[in-house]
């Protein structure tokens, strides 16, 4: 019975410290044994993470250079053999094609990146666990940079 309470014990104490990692603050769960999942929002054809993101105004930026490919490789060769790093940025607001019905039909409608997220907070295995869901808000890019 001593045995069956200690287990108990110890599987409360692990439920509860990693509930505790969503009150620590970002820098925190980065430099502890936990990761997250953090959603990206597509800049053209390149997709960034929310945590890479800031905005400013009714725009989203990257806040470090990402490497864009300006020229394919051609024939059986295959990569880019040309790239160039800048700052990405796109709307806040957007519109958004949906196809409509079975057809070959798209209408256009308005939509928008959410500047909150709430966020998975685990660890990684053989497949990723979350312990916890953390608040996550994209930054102005003024106090990012």
């Amino acid at each position: 019975m001593k045995s069956l309470f200690a287990a108990a014990a110890v599987l409360l104490a692990g439920s509860l410290g990693n509930a505790s990692i969503c009150d620590k603050s970002w820098s925190e769960v980065e430099a502890s044994r936990y990761s997250a999942e953090f959603p990206k929002i597509q800049f053209g054809t390149t997709f960034v993470s929310v945590d890479g993101v800031c905005v400013e105004g009714k725009k989203l930026f990257t806040t470090s250079k990402i490497e864009i490919c300006k020229e394919q490789a051609t024939g059986e060769a295959s990569g880019c053999v040309k790239a160039v790093k800048k700052y990405l940025r796109t709307n806040v607001a957007f519109m958004h094609e949906i196809q409509v019905g079975e057809g070959s039909e798209f209408r256009a409608i308005p939509s928008r990146h959410a500047l909150t997220y709430q966020i998975p907070v685990g660890t990684d295995g053989e497949a990723f666990h979350a312990v916890c869901m953390k608040s996550f808000t994209i930054p102005n890019c003024g106090s990012s940079k």
